[in-house]
Parts: structure tokens; sequence; C-alpha cells
């Protein structure tokens, strides 16, 4: 039995459809809306984890340091300067740490235009904030360690190993 152009049988109805520039143009713009939509939950969320990994490796850094901060408190520094040293220390660990992410972001959105044609650009305004939430995620991270560091018993510290 001889097929039809589109493939199908003589009598039976069409189940194909020809799609509309316009209709395709609507599709790609609700797929957008809907990406636009998860992409600030997903960097909130992306956001606070990064802010529990800085957190976490300067409670590290300083639980490692102790003796080093018990002496420096010892000569004189102040819980101020011990405070400001670790939020310093946590901010530019995020910092770094954004950059990559930036860096990281920029070569895909690059790869992407290349390789699909679809002009996808990473505005300024973009890339200033993601230095800003990285800067403050440092700085919110390091918080709590650099309390417990300036709190630090000095002269437990000091006889520490």
């Amino acid at each position: 039995m001889p097929l039809h152009s589109a493939g199908l049988r003589p009598g039976v109805p069409d189940d194909f459809d020809v799609l509309s520039p316009e209709a395709a143009r609507g599709f790609v713009a609700n797929l957008t809306s809907r990406v636009s939509g998860a992409a600030a939950p997903l960097s909130l969320m992306a956001l606070l984890a990064s802010i529990v990994v800085v957190t976490n490796t300067t409670l590290v850094s300083v639980t490692e340091r102790t003796r080093e901060i018990g002496v420096r408190r010892a000569l004189g520094a102040t819980r101020r300067q011990i405070v400001r040293e670790v939020v310093l220390e946590s901010s530019l660990v995020a910092l770094v740490g954004g950059a990559a992410g930036l860096v990281a972001a920029l070569g895909l959105a690059a790869t992407v235009r290349a390789a699909s044609g679809f002009p996808l650009v990473v505005s300024p305004r973009t890339v200033a904030w993601s230095v800003a939430a990285a800067g403050l995620a440092g700085v919110l991270a390091g918080l709590y360690p650099a309390r417990r560091a300036a709190g630090v018993d000095v002269i437990a510290a000091v006889r520490a190993e």
C-alpha cells in the first residue's frame, strides 16, 4: 500500500503540525521566563552553600591557629584586630571563589554563544552584583569564626600545642 508524502497511509488523518515563527518565539519567551524565575532561588541557595563552606574553612583555619592567636593577643593584639583579620581572610577566600565562578560562568556563556549562535551576554551589572555578593558572603561567613577567635582564652591558647 503506497504511503502518503508524510509517511502516513491513505485515509489516516495527519498527526503533524507546522510551527510558525511566532509560535517558536512564544515558546522561547515562555522557556526564558521560566528559567529566569528559577535563577534567583537557585542563586540564593548557591550563595548560602558558599557561606557555609567559607565559614567552615575559616573555622578550621582559626582552630589550627589558636596558639598563634593566643600569642598575638598576649603581645597586645586587640579583639577588634583579631576579628578584622579573620573577617578579611574569609572575605578574600570568598572573593577568590567568586572570581573563579565568574570566570567559569563567562567561559560557559562564551561557549554557548559560539556553539549556538545565541547572543548570550553577561552584563557588567551582573558581574558587579556577583562580586558584591561574594564579598558580602565572605564578611557574613567570617563573623562567627572571628568572634570565636577573638574570644579565645589567651593563657590556654599559648599553652596549646
